[in-house]
């Protein structure tokens, strides 16, 4: 498991908020002159999973999260009492749900698993700090890919006449590209061809693509085969 936060150097994503009315912004500025005098715990730490696709983890993509966090009431300023009684916004709690979005760019080729930390966009408490937000990010299986670092790992079928033989072939990647792929002669099943350069980008470094041969085995063989 990998845990990050967006201002490290080789964080794999980047984020937005999406609170055009400045409440993040007023919230914090309230937060650090209210607490001046009184002890800073932290609110609630969040916990949330984004779920992406094999593809859109390999190639990087941008995905909207929403999620609810306590935050101090704007209309009594957090104390609970408003024009002498309780606050009818958050019944004298000083604190009321809002929810919040946020716009997260992923970089290509970010693991499974990896969590990702947005500090202070966490529950506030009464008087401290607000928690953190975090961020699992789950990958889709795909039906033909794996990845391994920054490499792609892919079977591919071809008859036993190609593999005897030799052959081109044409396979088409997972961004939808199609490439000819040259099987030697006397290729064996399970063999592993490697194509340079067509894996995952990560930390600005290219992968490459492993393609395994399967080899299809037929249940009858022609008289011409016989010959071969």
């Amino acid at each position: 498991r990998n845990t990050y936060n967006p201002f490290q150097d080789d964080s794999p994503f980047s984020f937005t908020f999406n609170n055009s009315d400045g409440t993040f912004d007023f919230m914090r500025n309230f937060a650090q002159g209210f607490m001046g005098s009184h002890s800073r715990q932290p609110g609630q730490s969040l916990n949330t999973v984004i779920t992406m696709t094999f593809k859109e983890a390999v190639y990087g993509c941008k995905k909207t999260i929403s999620f609810v966090r306590k935050e101090r009431c704007s209309q009594c300023n957090g104390t609970g009492m408003f024009s002498g009684n309780v606050c009818p916004s958050c019944r004298g709690t000083r604190l009321v749900n809002v929810r919040k979005t946020a716009d997260i760019s992923f970089k290509p080729g970010i693991d499974n698993g990896t969590v990702i930390t947005l500090n202070g966009q966490g529950d506030y408490s009464i008087y401290g700090e607000p928690g953190d937000l975090n961020i699992k990010v789950e990958i889709e299986e795909d039906k033909y890919y794996t990845m391994e670092n920054n490499n792609l790992h892919c079977s591919i079928s071809i008859s036993y006449l190609q593999a005897l033989l030799g052959a081109t072939v044409t396979f088409e990647s997972l961004d939808n590209k199609k490439f000819d792929v040259k099987i030697p002669p006397c290729t064996s099943n399970g063999t592993v061809l490697r194509l340079s350069g067509l894996g995952a980008s990560k930390k600005k470094k290219k992968g490459d693509l492993y393609l395994k041969i399967n080899i299809s085995m037929p249940t009858k063989v022609s008289s011409e085969e016989h010959k071969l």
